[in-house]
C-alpha cells in the first residue's frame, strides 16, 4: 500500500530525547537479531529476526510480521517511512513492503531501488535463465542475456541498466570483441552495442540516458540515448548529466584527466586522477575530486583546486543547497575527516560518512566511528559520541536544530532513540 510522504517540516522538531526500540528485548525474544535499521523521521526501527528454525520475519516498534521466510535480504526504509525487504520463500524471491508482499515472485532479485520519495521500488530480477528489471512488482516485458548497473529516473517511473542481448559462449572472444552489451531503457534496449558499458545515468527530468562505454578493448567513449560521442578516451569515470542538459564526464587521454562535456574539454587543466563530479545545484558550476600530482588529492572547483591535500583519498563531495560551499570526505595514512571550504576539521576519526548540509547551508555534519564508537559531529563539534551505532544527521527545515539517530548512548546499550538538538 502506497503511504504518502510527510515532509520534515511535519516531523517532530520538539528538543529533546526519546526511546523509540528496545535491541535488547528482540534479542531476549528472537535469539537471533540482525543489525537494525532506523525510520528516516527516527519514529521507529526494524531488524530481521529469527523465528524458527530456518525461518524469519522482521520486528518493528509496531510488532512483529506476519510474514515468514527462509531469506531476508537489504532490510531499509523508503522517504516514505514505508519499510521493505528482498525475501526469499521455497526457492523464489519477491519483495515485501510493510508485510505485504508482491504478487508476483522471481527465481532471484537484487540491487534494490527506491524513489526518493519512497514510492517507487524496483530491483534487478533473474527469471527462467532471463535477466530483466522489476518496477513495484511488474517486470520488463522483454528479457536478456544479463543485467547489471541498474539505475532509476529521478521520478521513480523509469528504469534502465546495462543489458546483454547477444548470447555469448565461455572462450568466444571474437563475439565479445565484437560488443554484446547496450543499455535497456524500460526494456528497450538501444540500438547499437559495445564491448562494456557502467555508470548508467538519467538526466534530472528522466528525459535521457548516458553511460560510460567501451567501443573496443581499448577505446572509451560516452554514450547519450544511444548515441555515441565521436571523441575516444583512455578511460572514463562516471558520467554527469549538467542542468543545461549537457554531460560531463572524467575523461583520460594521453596519461592525463581532464573535464570533457560534451566531447570538449572544460577547464584548462590536466591532473593525475579526477573523479566523482558534482554540480553547483544553483549557479551549475562542477566541481569534483582530484589529483593535482601523484599522491595527493585534494577538491577542484570551477576550475579551481583547493590548497589542502591529503595524502591517501579524497570522497564523497557534495555542494551546499545554496551553492556557495562544498565539503567532502578526507583520508591521510589511517585518520579520515571532513573538509568544508578547503579547510578540514580538527577531529580524526577510523571512519567517516558522506557529509551533510543544513537546508540553509550554515551548518555541515556527518557520523563517524573511532574506535569502534560511534557520533555525529556538526561543524567539527560533537554533538552525540559514544554510541552503539550513529544514523546521518537530518536537520531541521529552517537549519537551526538536528534530528540524531542511533543506537545507545545515554539511553544505555541496546536502545534505539531520536534526540533532537539546537544548533550552537
Amino acid at each position: 500500500m502506497k503511504q504518502k510522504t510527510i515532509s520534515k517540516a511535519e516531523w517532530d522538531w520538539q528538543a529533546g530525547r526519546r526511546i523509540v526500540a528496545d535491541l535488547n528485548q528482540w534479542k531476549n525474544e528472537y535469539g537471533y537479531m540482525e543489525e537494525p535499521v532506523i525510520r528516516p523521521d527516527g519514529e521507529g526501527a526494524a531488524a530481521i529476526v529469527r523465528t524458527d528454525e530456518a525461518e524469519y520475519s522482521i520486528v518493528s516498534e509496531t510488532g512483529l510480521w506476519e510474514g515468514r521466510w527462509d531469506k531476508i535480504w537489504k532490510l531499509n526504509y523508503g522517504a516514505d517511512q514505508r519499510l521493505s525487504a528482498l525475501v526469499a520463500e521455497m526457492g523464489t524471491w519477491s519483495m515485501a513492503v510493510d508485510d505485504e508482499t508482491w504478487e508476483e515472485s522471481f527465481d532471484f532479485l537484487w540491487t534494490p531501488l527506491k524513489s526518493s520519495d519512497g514510492s517507487h521500488i524496483a530491483a534487478s530480477v533473474q527469471q527462467g535463465r532471463q535477466y530483466a528489471a522489476v518496477l513495484n512488482g511488474v517486470i520488463w516485458e522483454k528479457t536478456f542475456f544479463a543485467i547489471n548497473d541498474l539505475a532509476m529516473a529521478p521520478s521513480g517511473d523509469k528504469l534502465a541498466a546495462v543489458v546483454q542481448t547477444v548470447a555469448l559462449q565461455e572462450g568466444d572472444i571474437e563475439k565479445f570483441q565484437s560488443g554484446c552489451f547496450t543499455v535497456a531503457v524500460n526494456g528497450e534496449s538501444w540500438h547499437q552495442n559495445f564491448v562494456n558499458l557502467w555508470d548508467v545515468r538519467f538526466s534530472a527530468d528522466g528525459q535521457h540516458v548516458a553511460a560510460a562505454a567501451r567501443s573496443s578493448l581499448y577505446d572509451y567513449t560516452v554514450v547519450v540515448d544511444g548515441k555515441s560521442w565521436n571523441q575516444r578516451f583512455d578511460g572514463l569515470w562516471e558520467p554527469l548529466f549538467l542542468k543545461d542538459g549537457r554531460v560531463a564526464v572524467p575523461g583520460r587521454s594521453a596519461g592525463k584527466w581532464q573535464l570533457v562535456v560534451n566531447g570538449a574539454p572544460l577547464w584548462s587543466q590536466a591532473f593525475t586522477q579526477l573523479w566523482q563530479l558534482v554540480e553547483d545545484p544553483v549557479s551549475g558550476r562542477v566541481a569534483g575530486v582530484c589529483a593535482p600530482e601523484f599522491g595527493k588529492w585534494t577538491m577542484v572547483d570551477n576550475g579551481r583546486v583547493w590548497g589542502l591535500r591529503f595524502g591517501d583519498m579524497v570522497m564523497d563531495p557534495v555542494f551546499s543547497p545554496d551553492g556557495r560551499r562544498l565539503a567532502c570526505t578526507g583520508k591521510s595514512g589511517h585518520a579520515w575527516t571532513l573538509a568544508c571550504d578547503d579547510k578540514a576539521w580538527d577531529h580524526r576519526f577510523e571512519q567517516i560518512w558522506t557529509p551533510v548540509f543544513s537546508p540553509d547551508s550554515a551548518h555541515v555534519g556527518c557520523r563517524v566511528r573511532d574506535k569502534g564508537r560511534y557520533a555525529v559531529y556538526v561543524n567539527g563539534k560533537a554533538m552525540v559520541s559514544d554510541l552503539d551505532f550513529a544514523c546521518d544527521p537530518v536537520f531541521s527545515p529552517d537549519g537551526k536544530l538536528v534530528l540524531i539517530r542511533g543506537v545507545g548512548g545515554e539511553g544505555g546499550a541496546g536502545k534505539v532513540f531520536r534526540e533532537v538538538l539546537e544548533i550552537g
